[in-house]
């Protein structure tokens, strides 16, 4: 047992000079409820990593775009955001399946290829071809018919878990 928590613990160290995880995410969460479990899920996991937040702004006045003009000035917004080195996760309904156990193991295997880890959930129409063509992986969550928020909430609880699962 102790081996384990001591395991733990130089894992959790080297996590925290290795790799830094941001959530990159189009809109504004605005229930309190939510609001409440994103402050929790935040904490629990910048215990155990650097994990930020950033929200792009909803457009405004969008009775004039079409949905690809909105995804593409989403996009743009987004790729302000990513930094060149970054690995880009975009958490799409067309992405790979993993179970929390595989979501840990494959964190386990980023923490030592990656600097900057960023998971991005787009807006209500998805990506513009350019997020598309600059992600390195797509990754689906447990249903993709979740909500923007829904999908945002499952992202911090499994990031939240995911050293529960490596040791």
């Amino acid at each position: 047992m102790a081996a384990r928590q001591t395991l733990r613990c130089l894992c959790v160290g080297e996590s925290k000079r290795n790799m830094k995880t941001e959530l990159i995410q189009v809109g504004k969460t605005v229930d309190r409820h939510f609001m409440a479990g994103i402050d929790d899920y935040v904490a629990r996991v910048s215990h155990y990593m650097p994990f930020g937040i950033t929200t792009v702004a909803e457009l405004k006045n969008t009775k004039s775009l079409s949905e690809q003009q909105q995804k593409e000035r989403e996009g743009e917004m987004i790729l302000k955001l990513v930094k060149p080195a970054d690995y880009v996760v975009l958490l799409d309904e067309r992405g790979a399946e993993m179970t929390s156990v595989d979501f840990a193991a494959w964190m386990e295997k980023q923490r030592h290829a990656s600097r900057r880890l960023v998971f991005v959930i787009g807006g209500p129409y998805g990506f513009s071809s350019a997020v598309y063509d600059r992600a390195d992986m797509k990754l689906v969550l447990e249903n993709d018919l979740l909500a923007p928020d829904d999908k945002a909430d499952i992202c911090r609880t499994d990031l939240s878990r995911l050293y529960y699962y490596k040791g």
